[in-house]
């Protein structure tokens, strides 16, 4: 039982860290103008593999007493996703896809046991982690289908839509309100993976705008289902830690991180009502962007300092600081307008939560 644990862990650990040297690649690509590369690497590498590996180790903490050995398949077929990013960028984008669809299909049944063995909002998030899975299987599926009939942009908008954002509200719903003993909204929050669903699909068939307006609702619909409206209720029931306890910093943190979040949901609707006063580029591009750069990499600033450490087993030094949450909100605002800036902030960002966890 424990071993199959332990194969999830380690599985997860092997996933973070190949998508942490494909966002360096991806990242490494632009200033050489290579685009192309780098959406191919990004999108699969780093919008894919890396909430992926992560939600090996979040399925793996709700197993059951009793662990079925076949529930080991999930952590056997997520192997081959490590290589799947060089994969669709060297030779065939068709063959790494079928590759991820193969995975969420075991996936949906791994996750959707595990739920079904637990019990109130962790039974929640894990059958909503499973729905992530089925949304993007399905996703990826008609891409296959209709390959050679839809552009790169549409195809990481709706990748981008299907499993991130799906997946971060699976967790949230139940991490938000269960660390300061709540309890999420379980109706606004079991109708997100239809909103984001039919904001996949949409984008898919070129309904960009109809797509942005069904995923600035699913985000609205969001925060309420977690409850992010109480956040200065859970900041005030933490002060009687202030100077107290080592828990105080990280739980600041997490209240100021999910501020931030309502910061980039507001600047996402500015920019999905009124993006073309400030953008001439492709609408999908534009909400791409705006999408992994401010709600995606928002949460994962706000998770990775507190999960990373754990799954990767490196010593935590607490330095919580609110820096990295300004500067996602920052460049996720810039980005439409001043690109380069944007790139360069998204840099700091990233070191600065690993200043938080350890370096330097």
């Amino acid at each position: 039982m424990g071993d199959i644990r332990a194969l999830y862990r380690a599985v997860s650990r092997l996933g973070i860290l190949a998508s942490i040297a494909y966002l360096i690649a991806g990242m490494a690509f632009l200033p050489v103008e290579r685009v192309l590369d780098h959406a191919r690497i990004l999108l699969y590498g780093a919008l894919l593999l890396f909430p992926h590996s992560v939600a090996l180790a979040y399925v793996a903490s709700g197993f059951p007493g009793r662990i079925p050995a076949l529930l080991g398949s999930g952590a056997y077929a997520s192997l081959a996703l490590l290589a799947a990013p060089a994969l669709g960028l060297l030779y065939s984008p068709s063959a790494a896809l079928a590759l991820f669809l193969v995975v969420f299909i075991v996936m949906v049944l791994t996750s959707g046991y595990v739920a079904s063995g637990r019990r109130g909002s962790l039974r929640l998030s894990l059958a909503l982690v499973a729905l992530s899975y089925l949304v993007s299987s399905l996703v990826i599926a008609a891409i296959l289908t209709l390959k050679g009939e839809i552009d790169l942009f549409s195809e990481g908008l709706a990748l981008t839509i299907a499993y991130p954002l799906t997946l971060i509200y699976a967790v949230t719903v139940h991490s938000l309100p269960s660390t300061f003993r709540d309890s999420p909204l379980y109706i606004p929050a079991s109708v997100l993976p239809a909103l984001t669903l039919l904001a996949s699909l949409l984008a898919l068939n070129g309904y960009v705008s109809w797509s942005s307006l069904a995923v600035l609702a699913s985000m609205a619909l969001y925060a309420v289902a977690a409850k992010l409206y109480r956040l200065p209720t859970y900041a005030r029931s933490i002060e009687e830690l202030r100077g107290k306890s080592p828990a105080y910093g990280g739980l600041r943190f997490f209240i100021e991180g999910h501020y931030a979040i309502l910061a980039i949901i507001a600047i996402t609707a500015i920019y999905t009502l009124a993006g073309s006063l400030l953008w001439r580029g492709p609408q999908a591009l534009l909400l791409i962007h705006l999408y992994a750069i401010g709600f995606i990499l928002g949460h994962i600033v706000i998770h990775a300092p507190m999960m990373l450490p754990v799954i990767l087993g490196v010593k935590h030094k607490r330095r919580y600081t609110r820096t990295p949450h300004i500067i996602v909100a920052t460049a996720a605002t810039l980005w439409p307008i001043a690109p380069d800036l944007s790139y360069t902030m998204i840099i700091i960002a990233l070191a600065s939560v690993a200043y938080i966890v350890r370096w330097p």
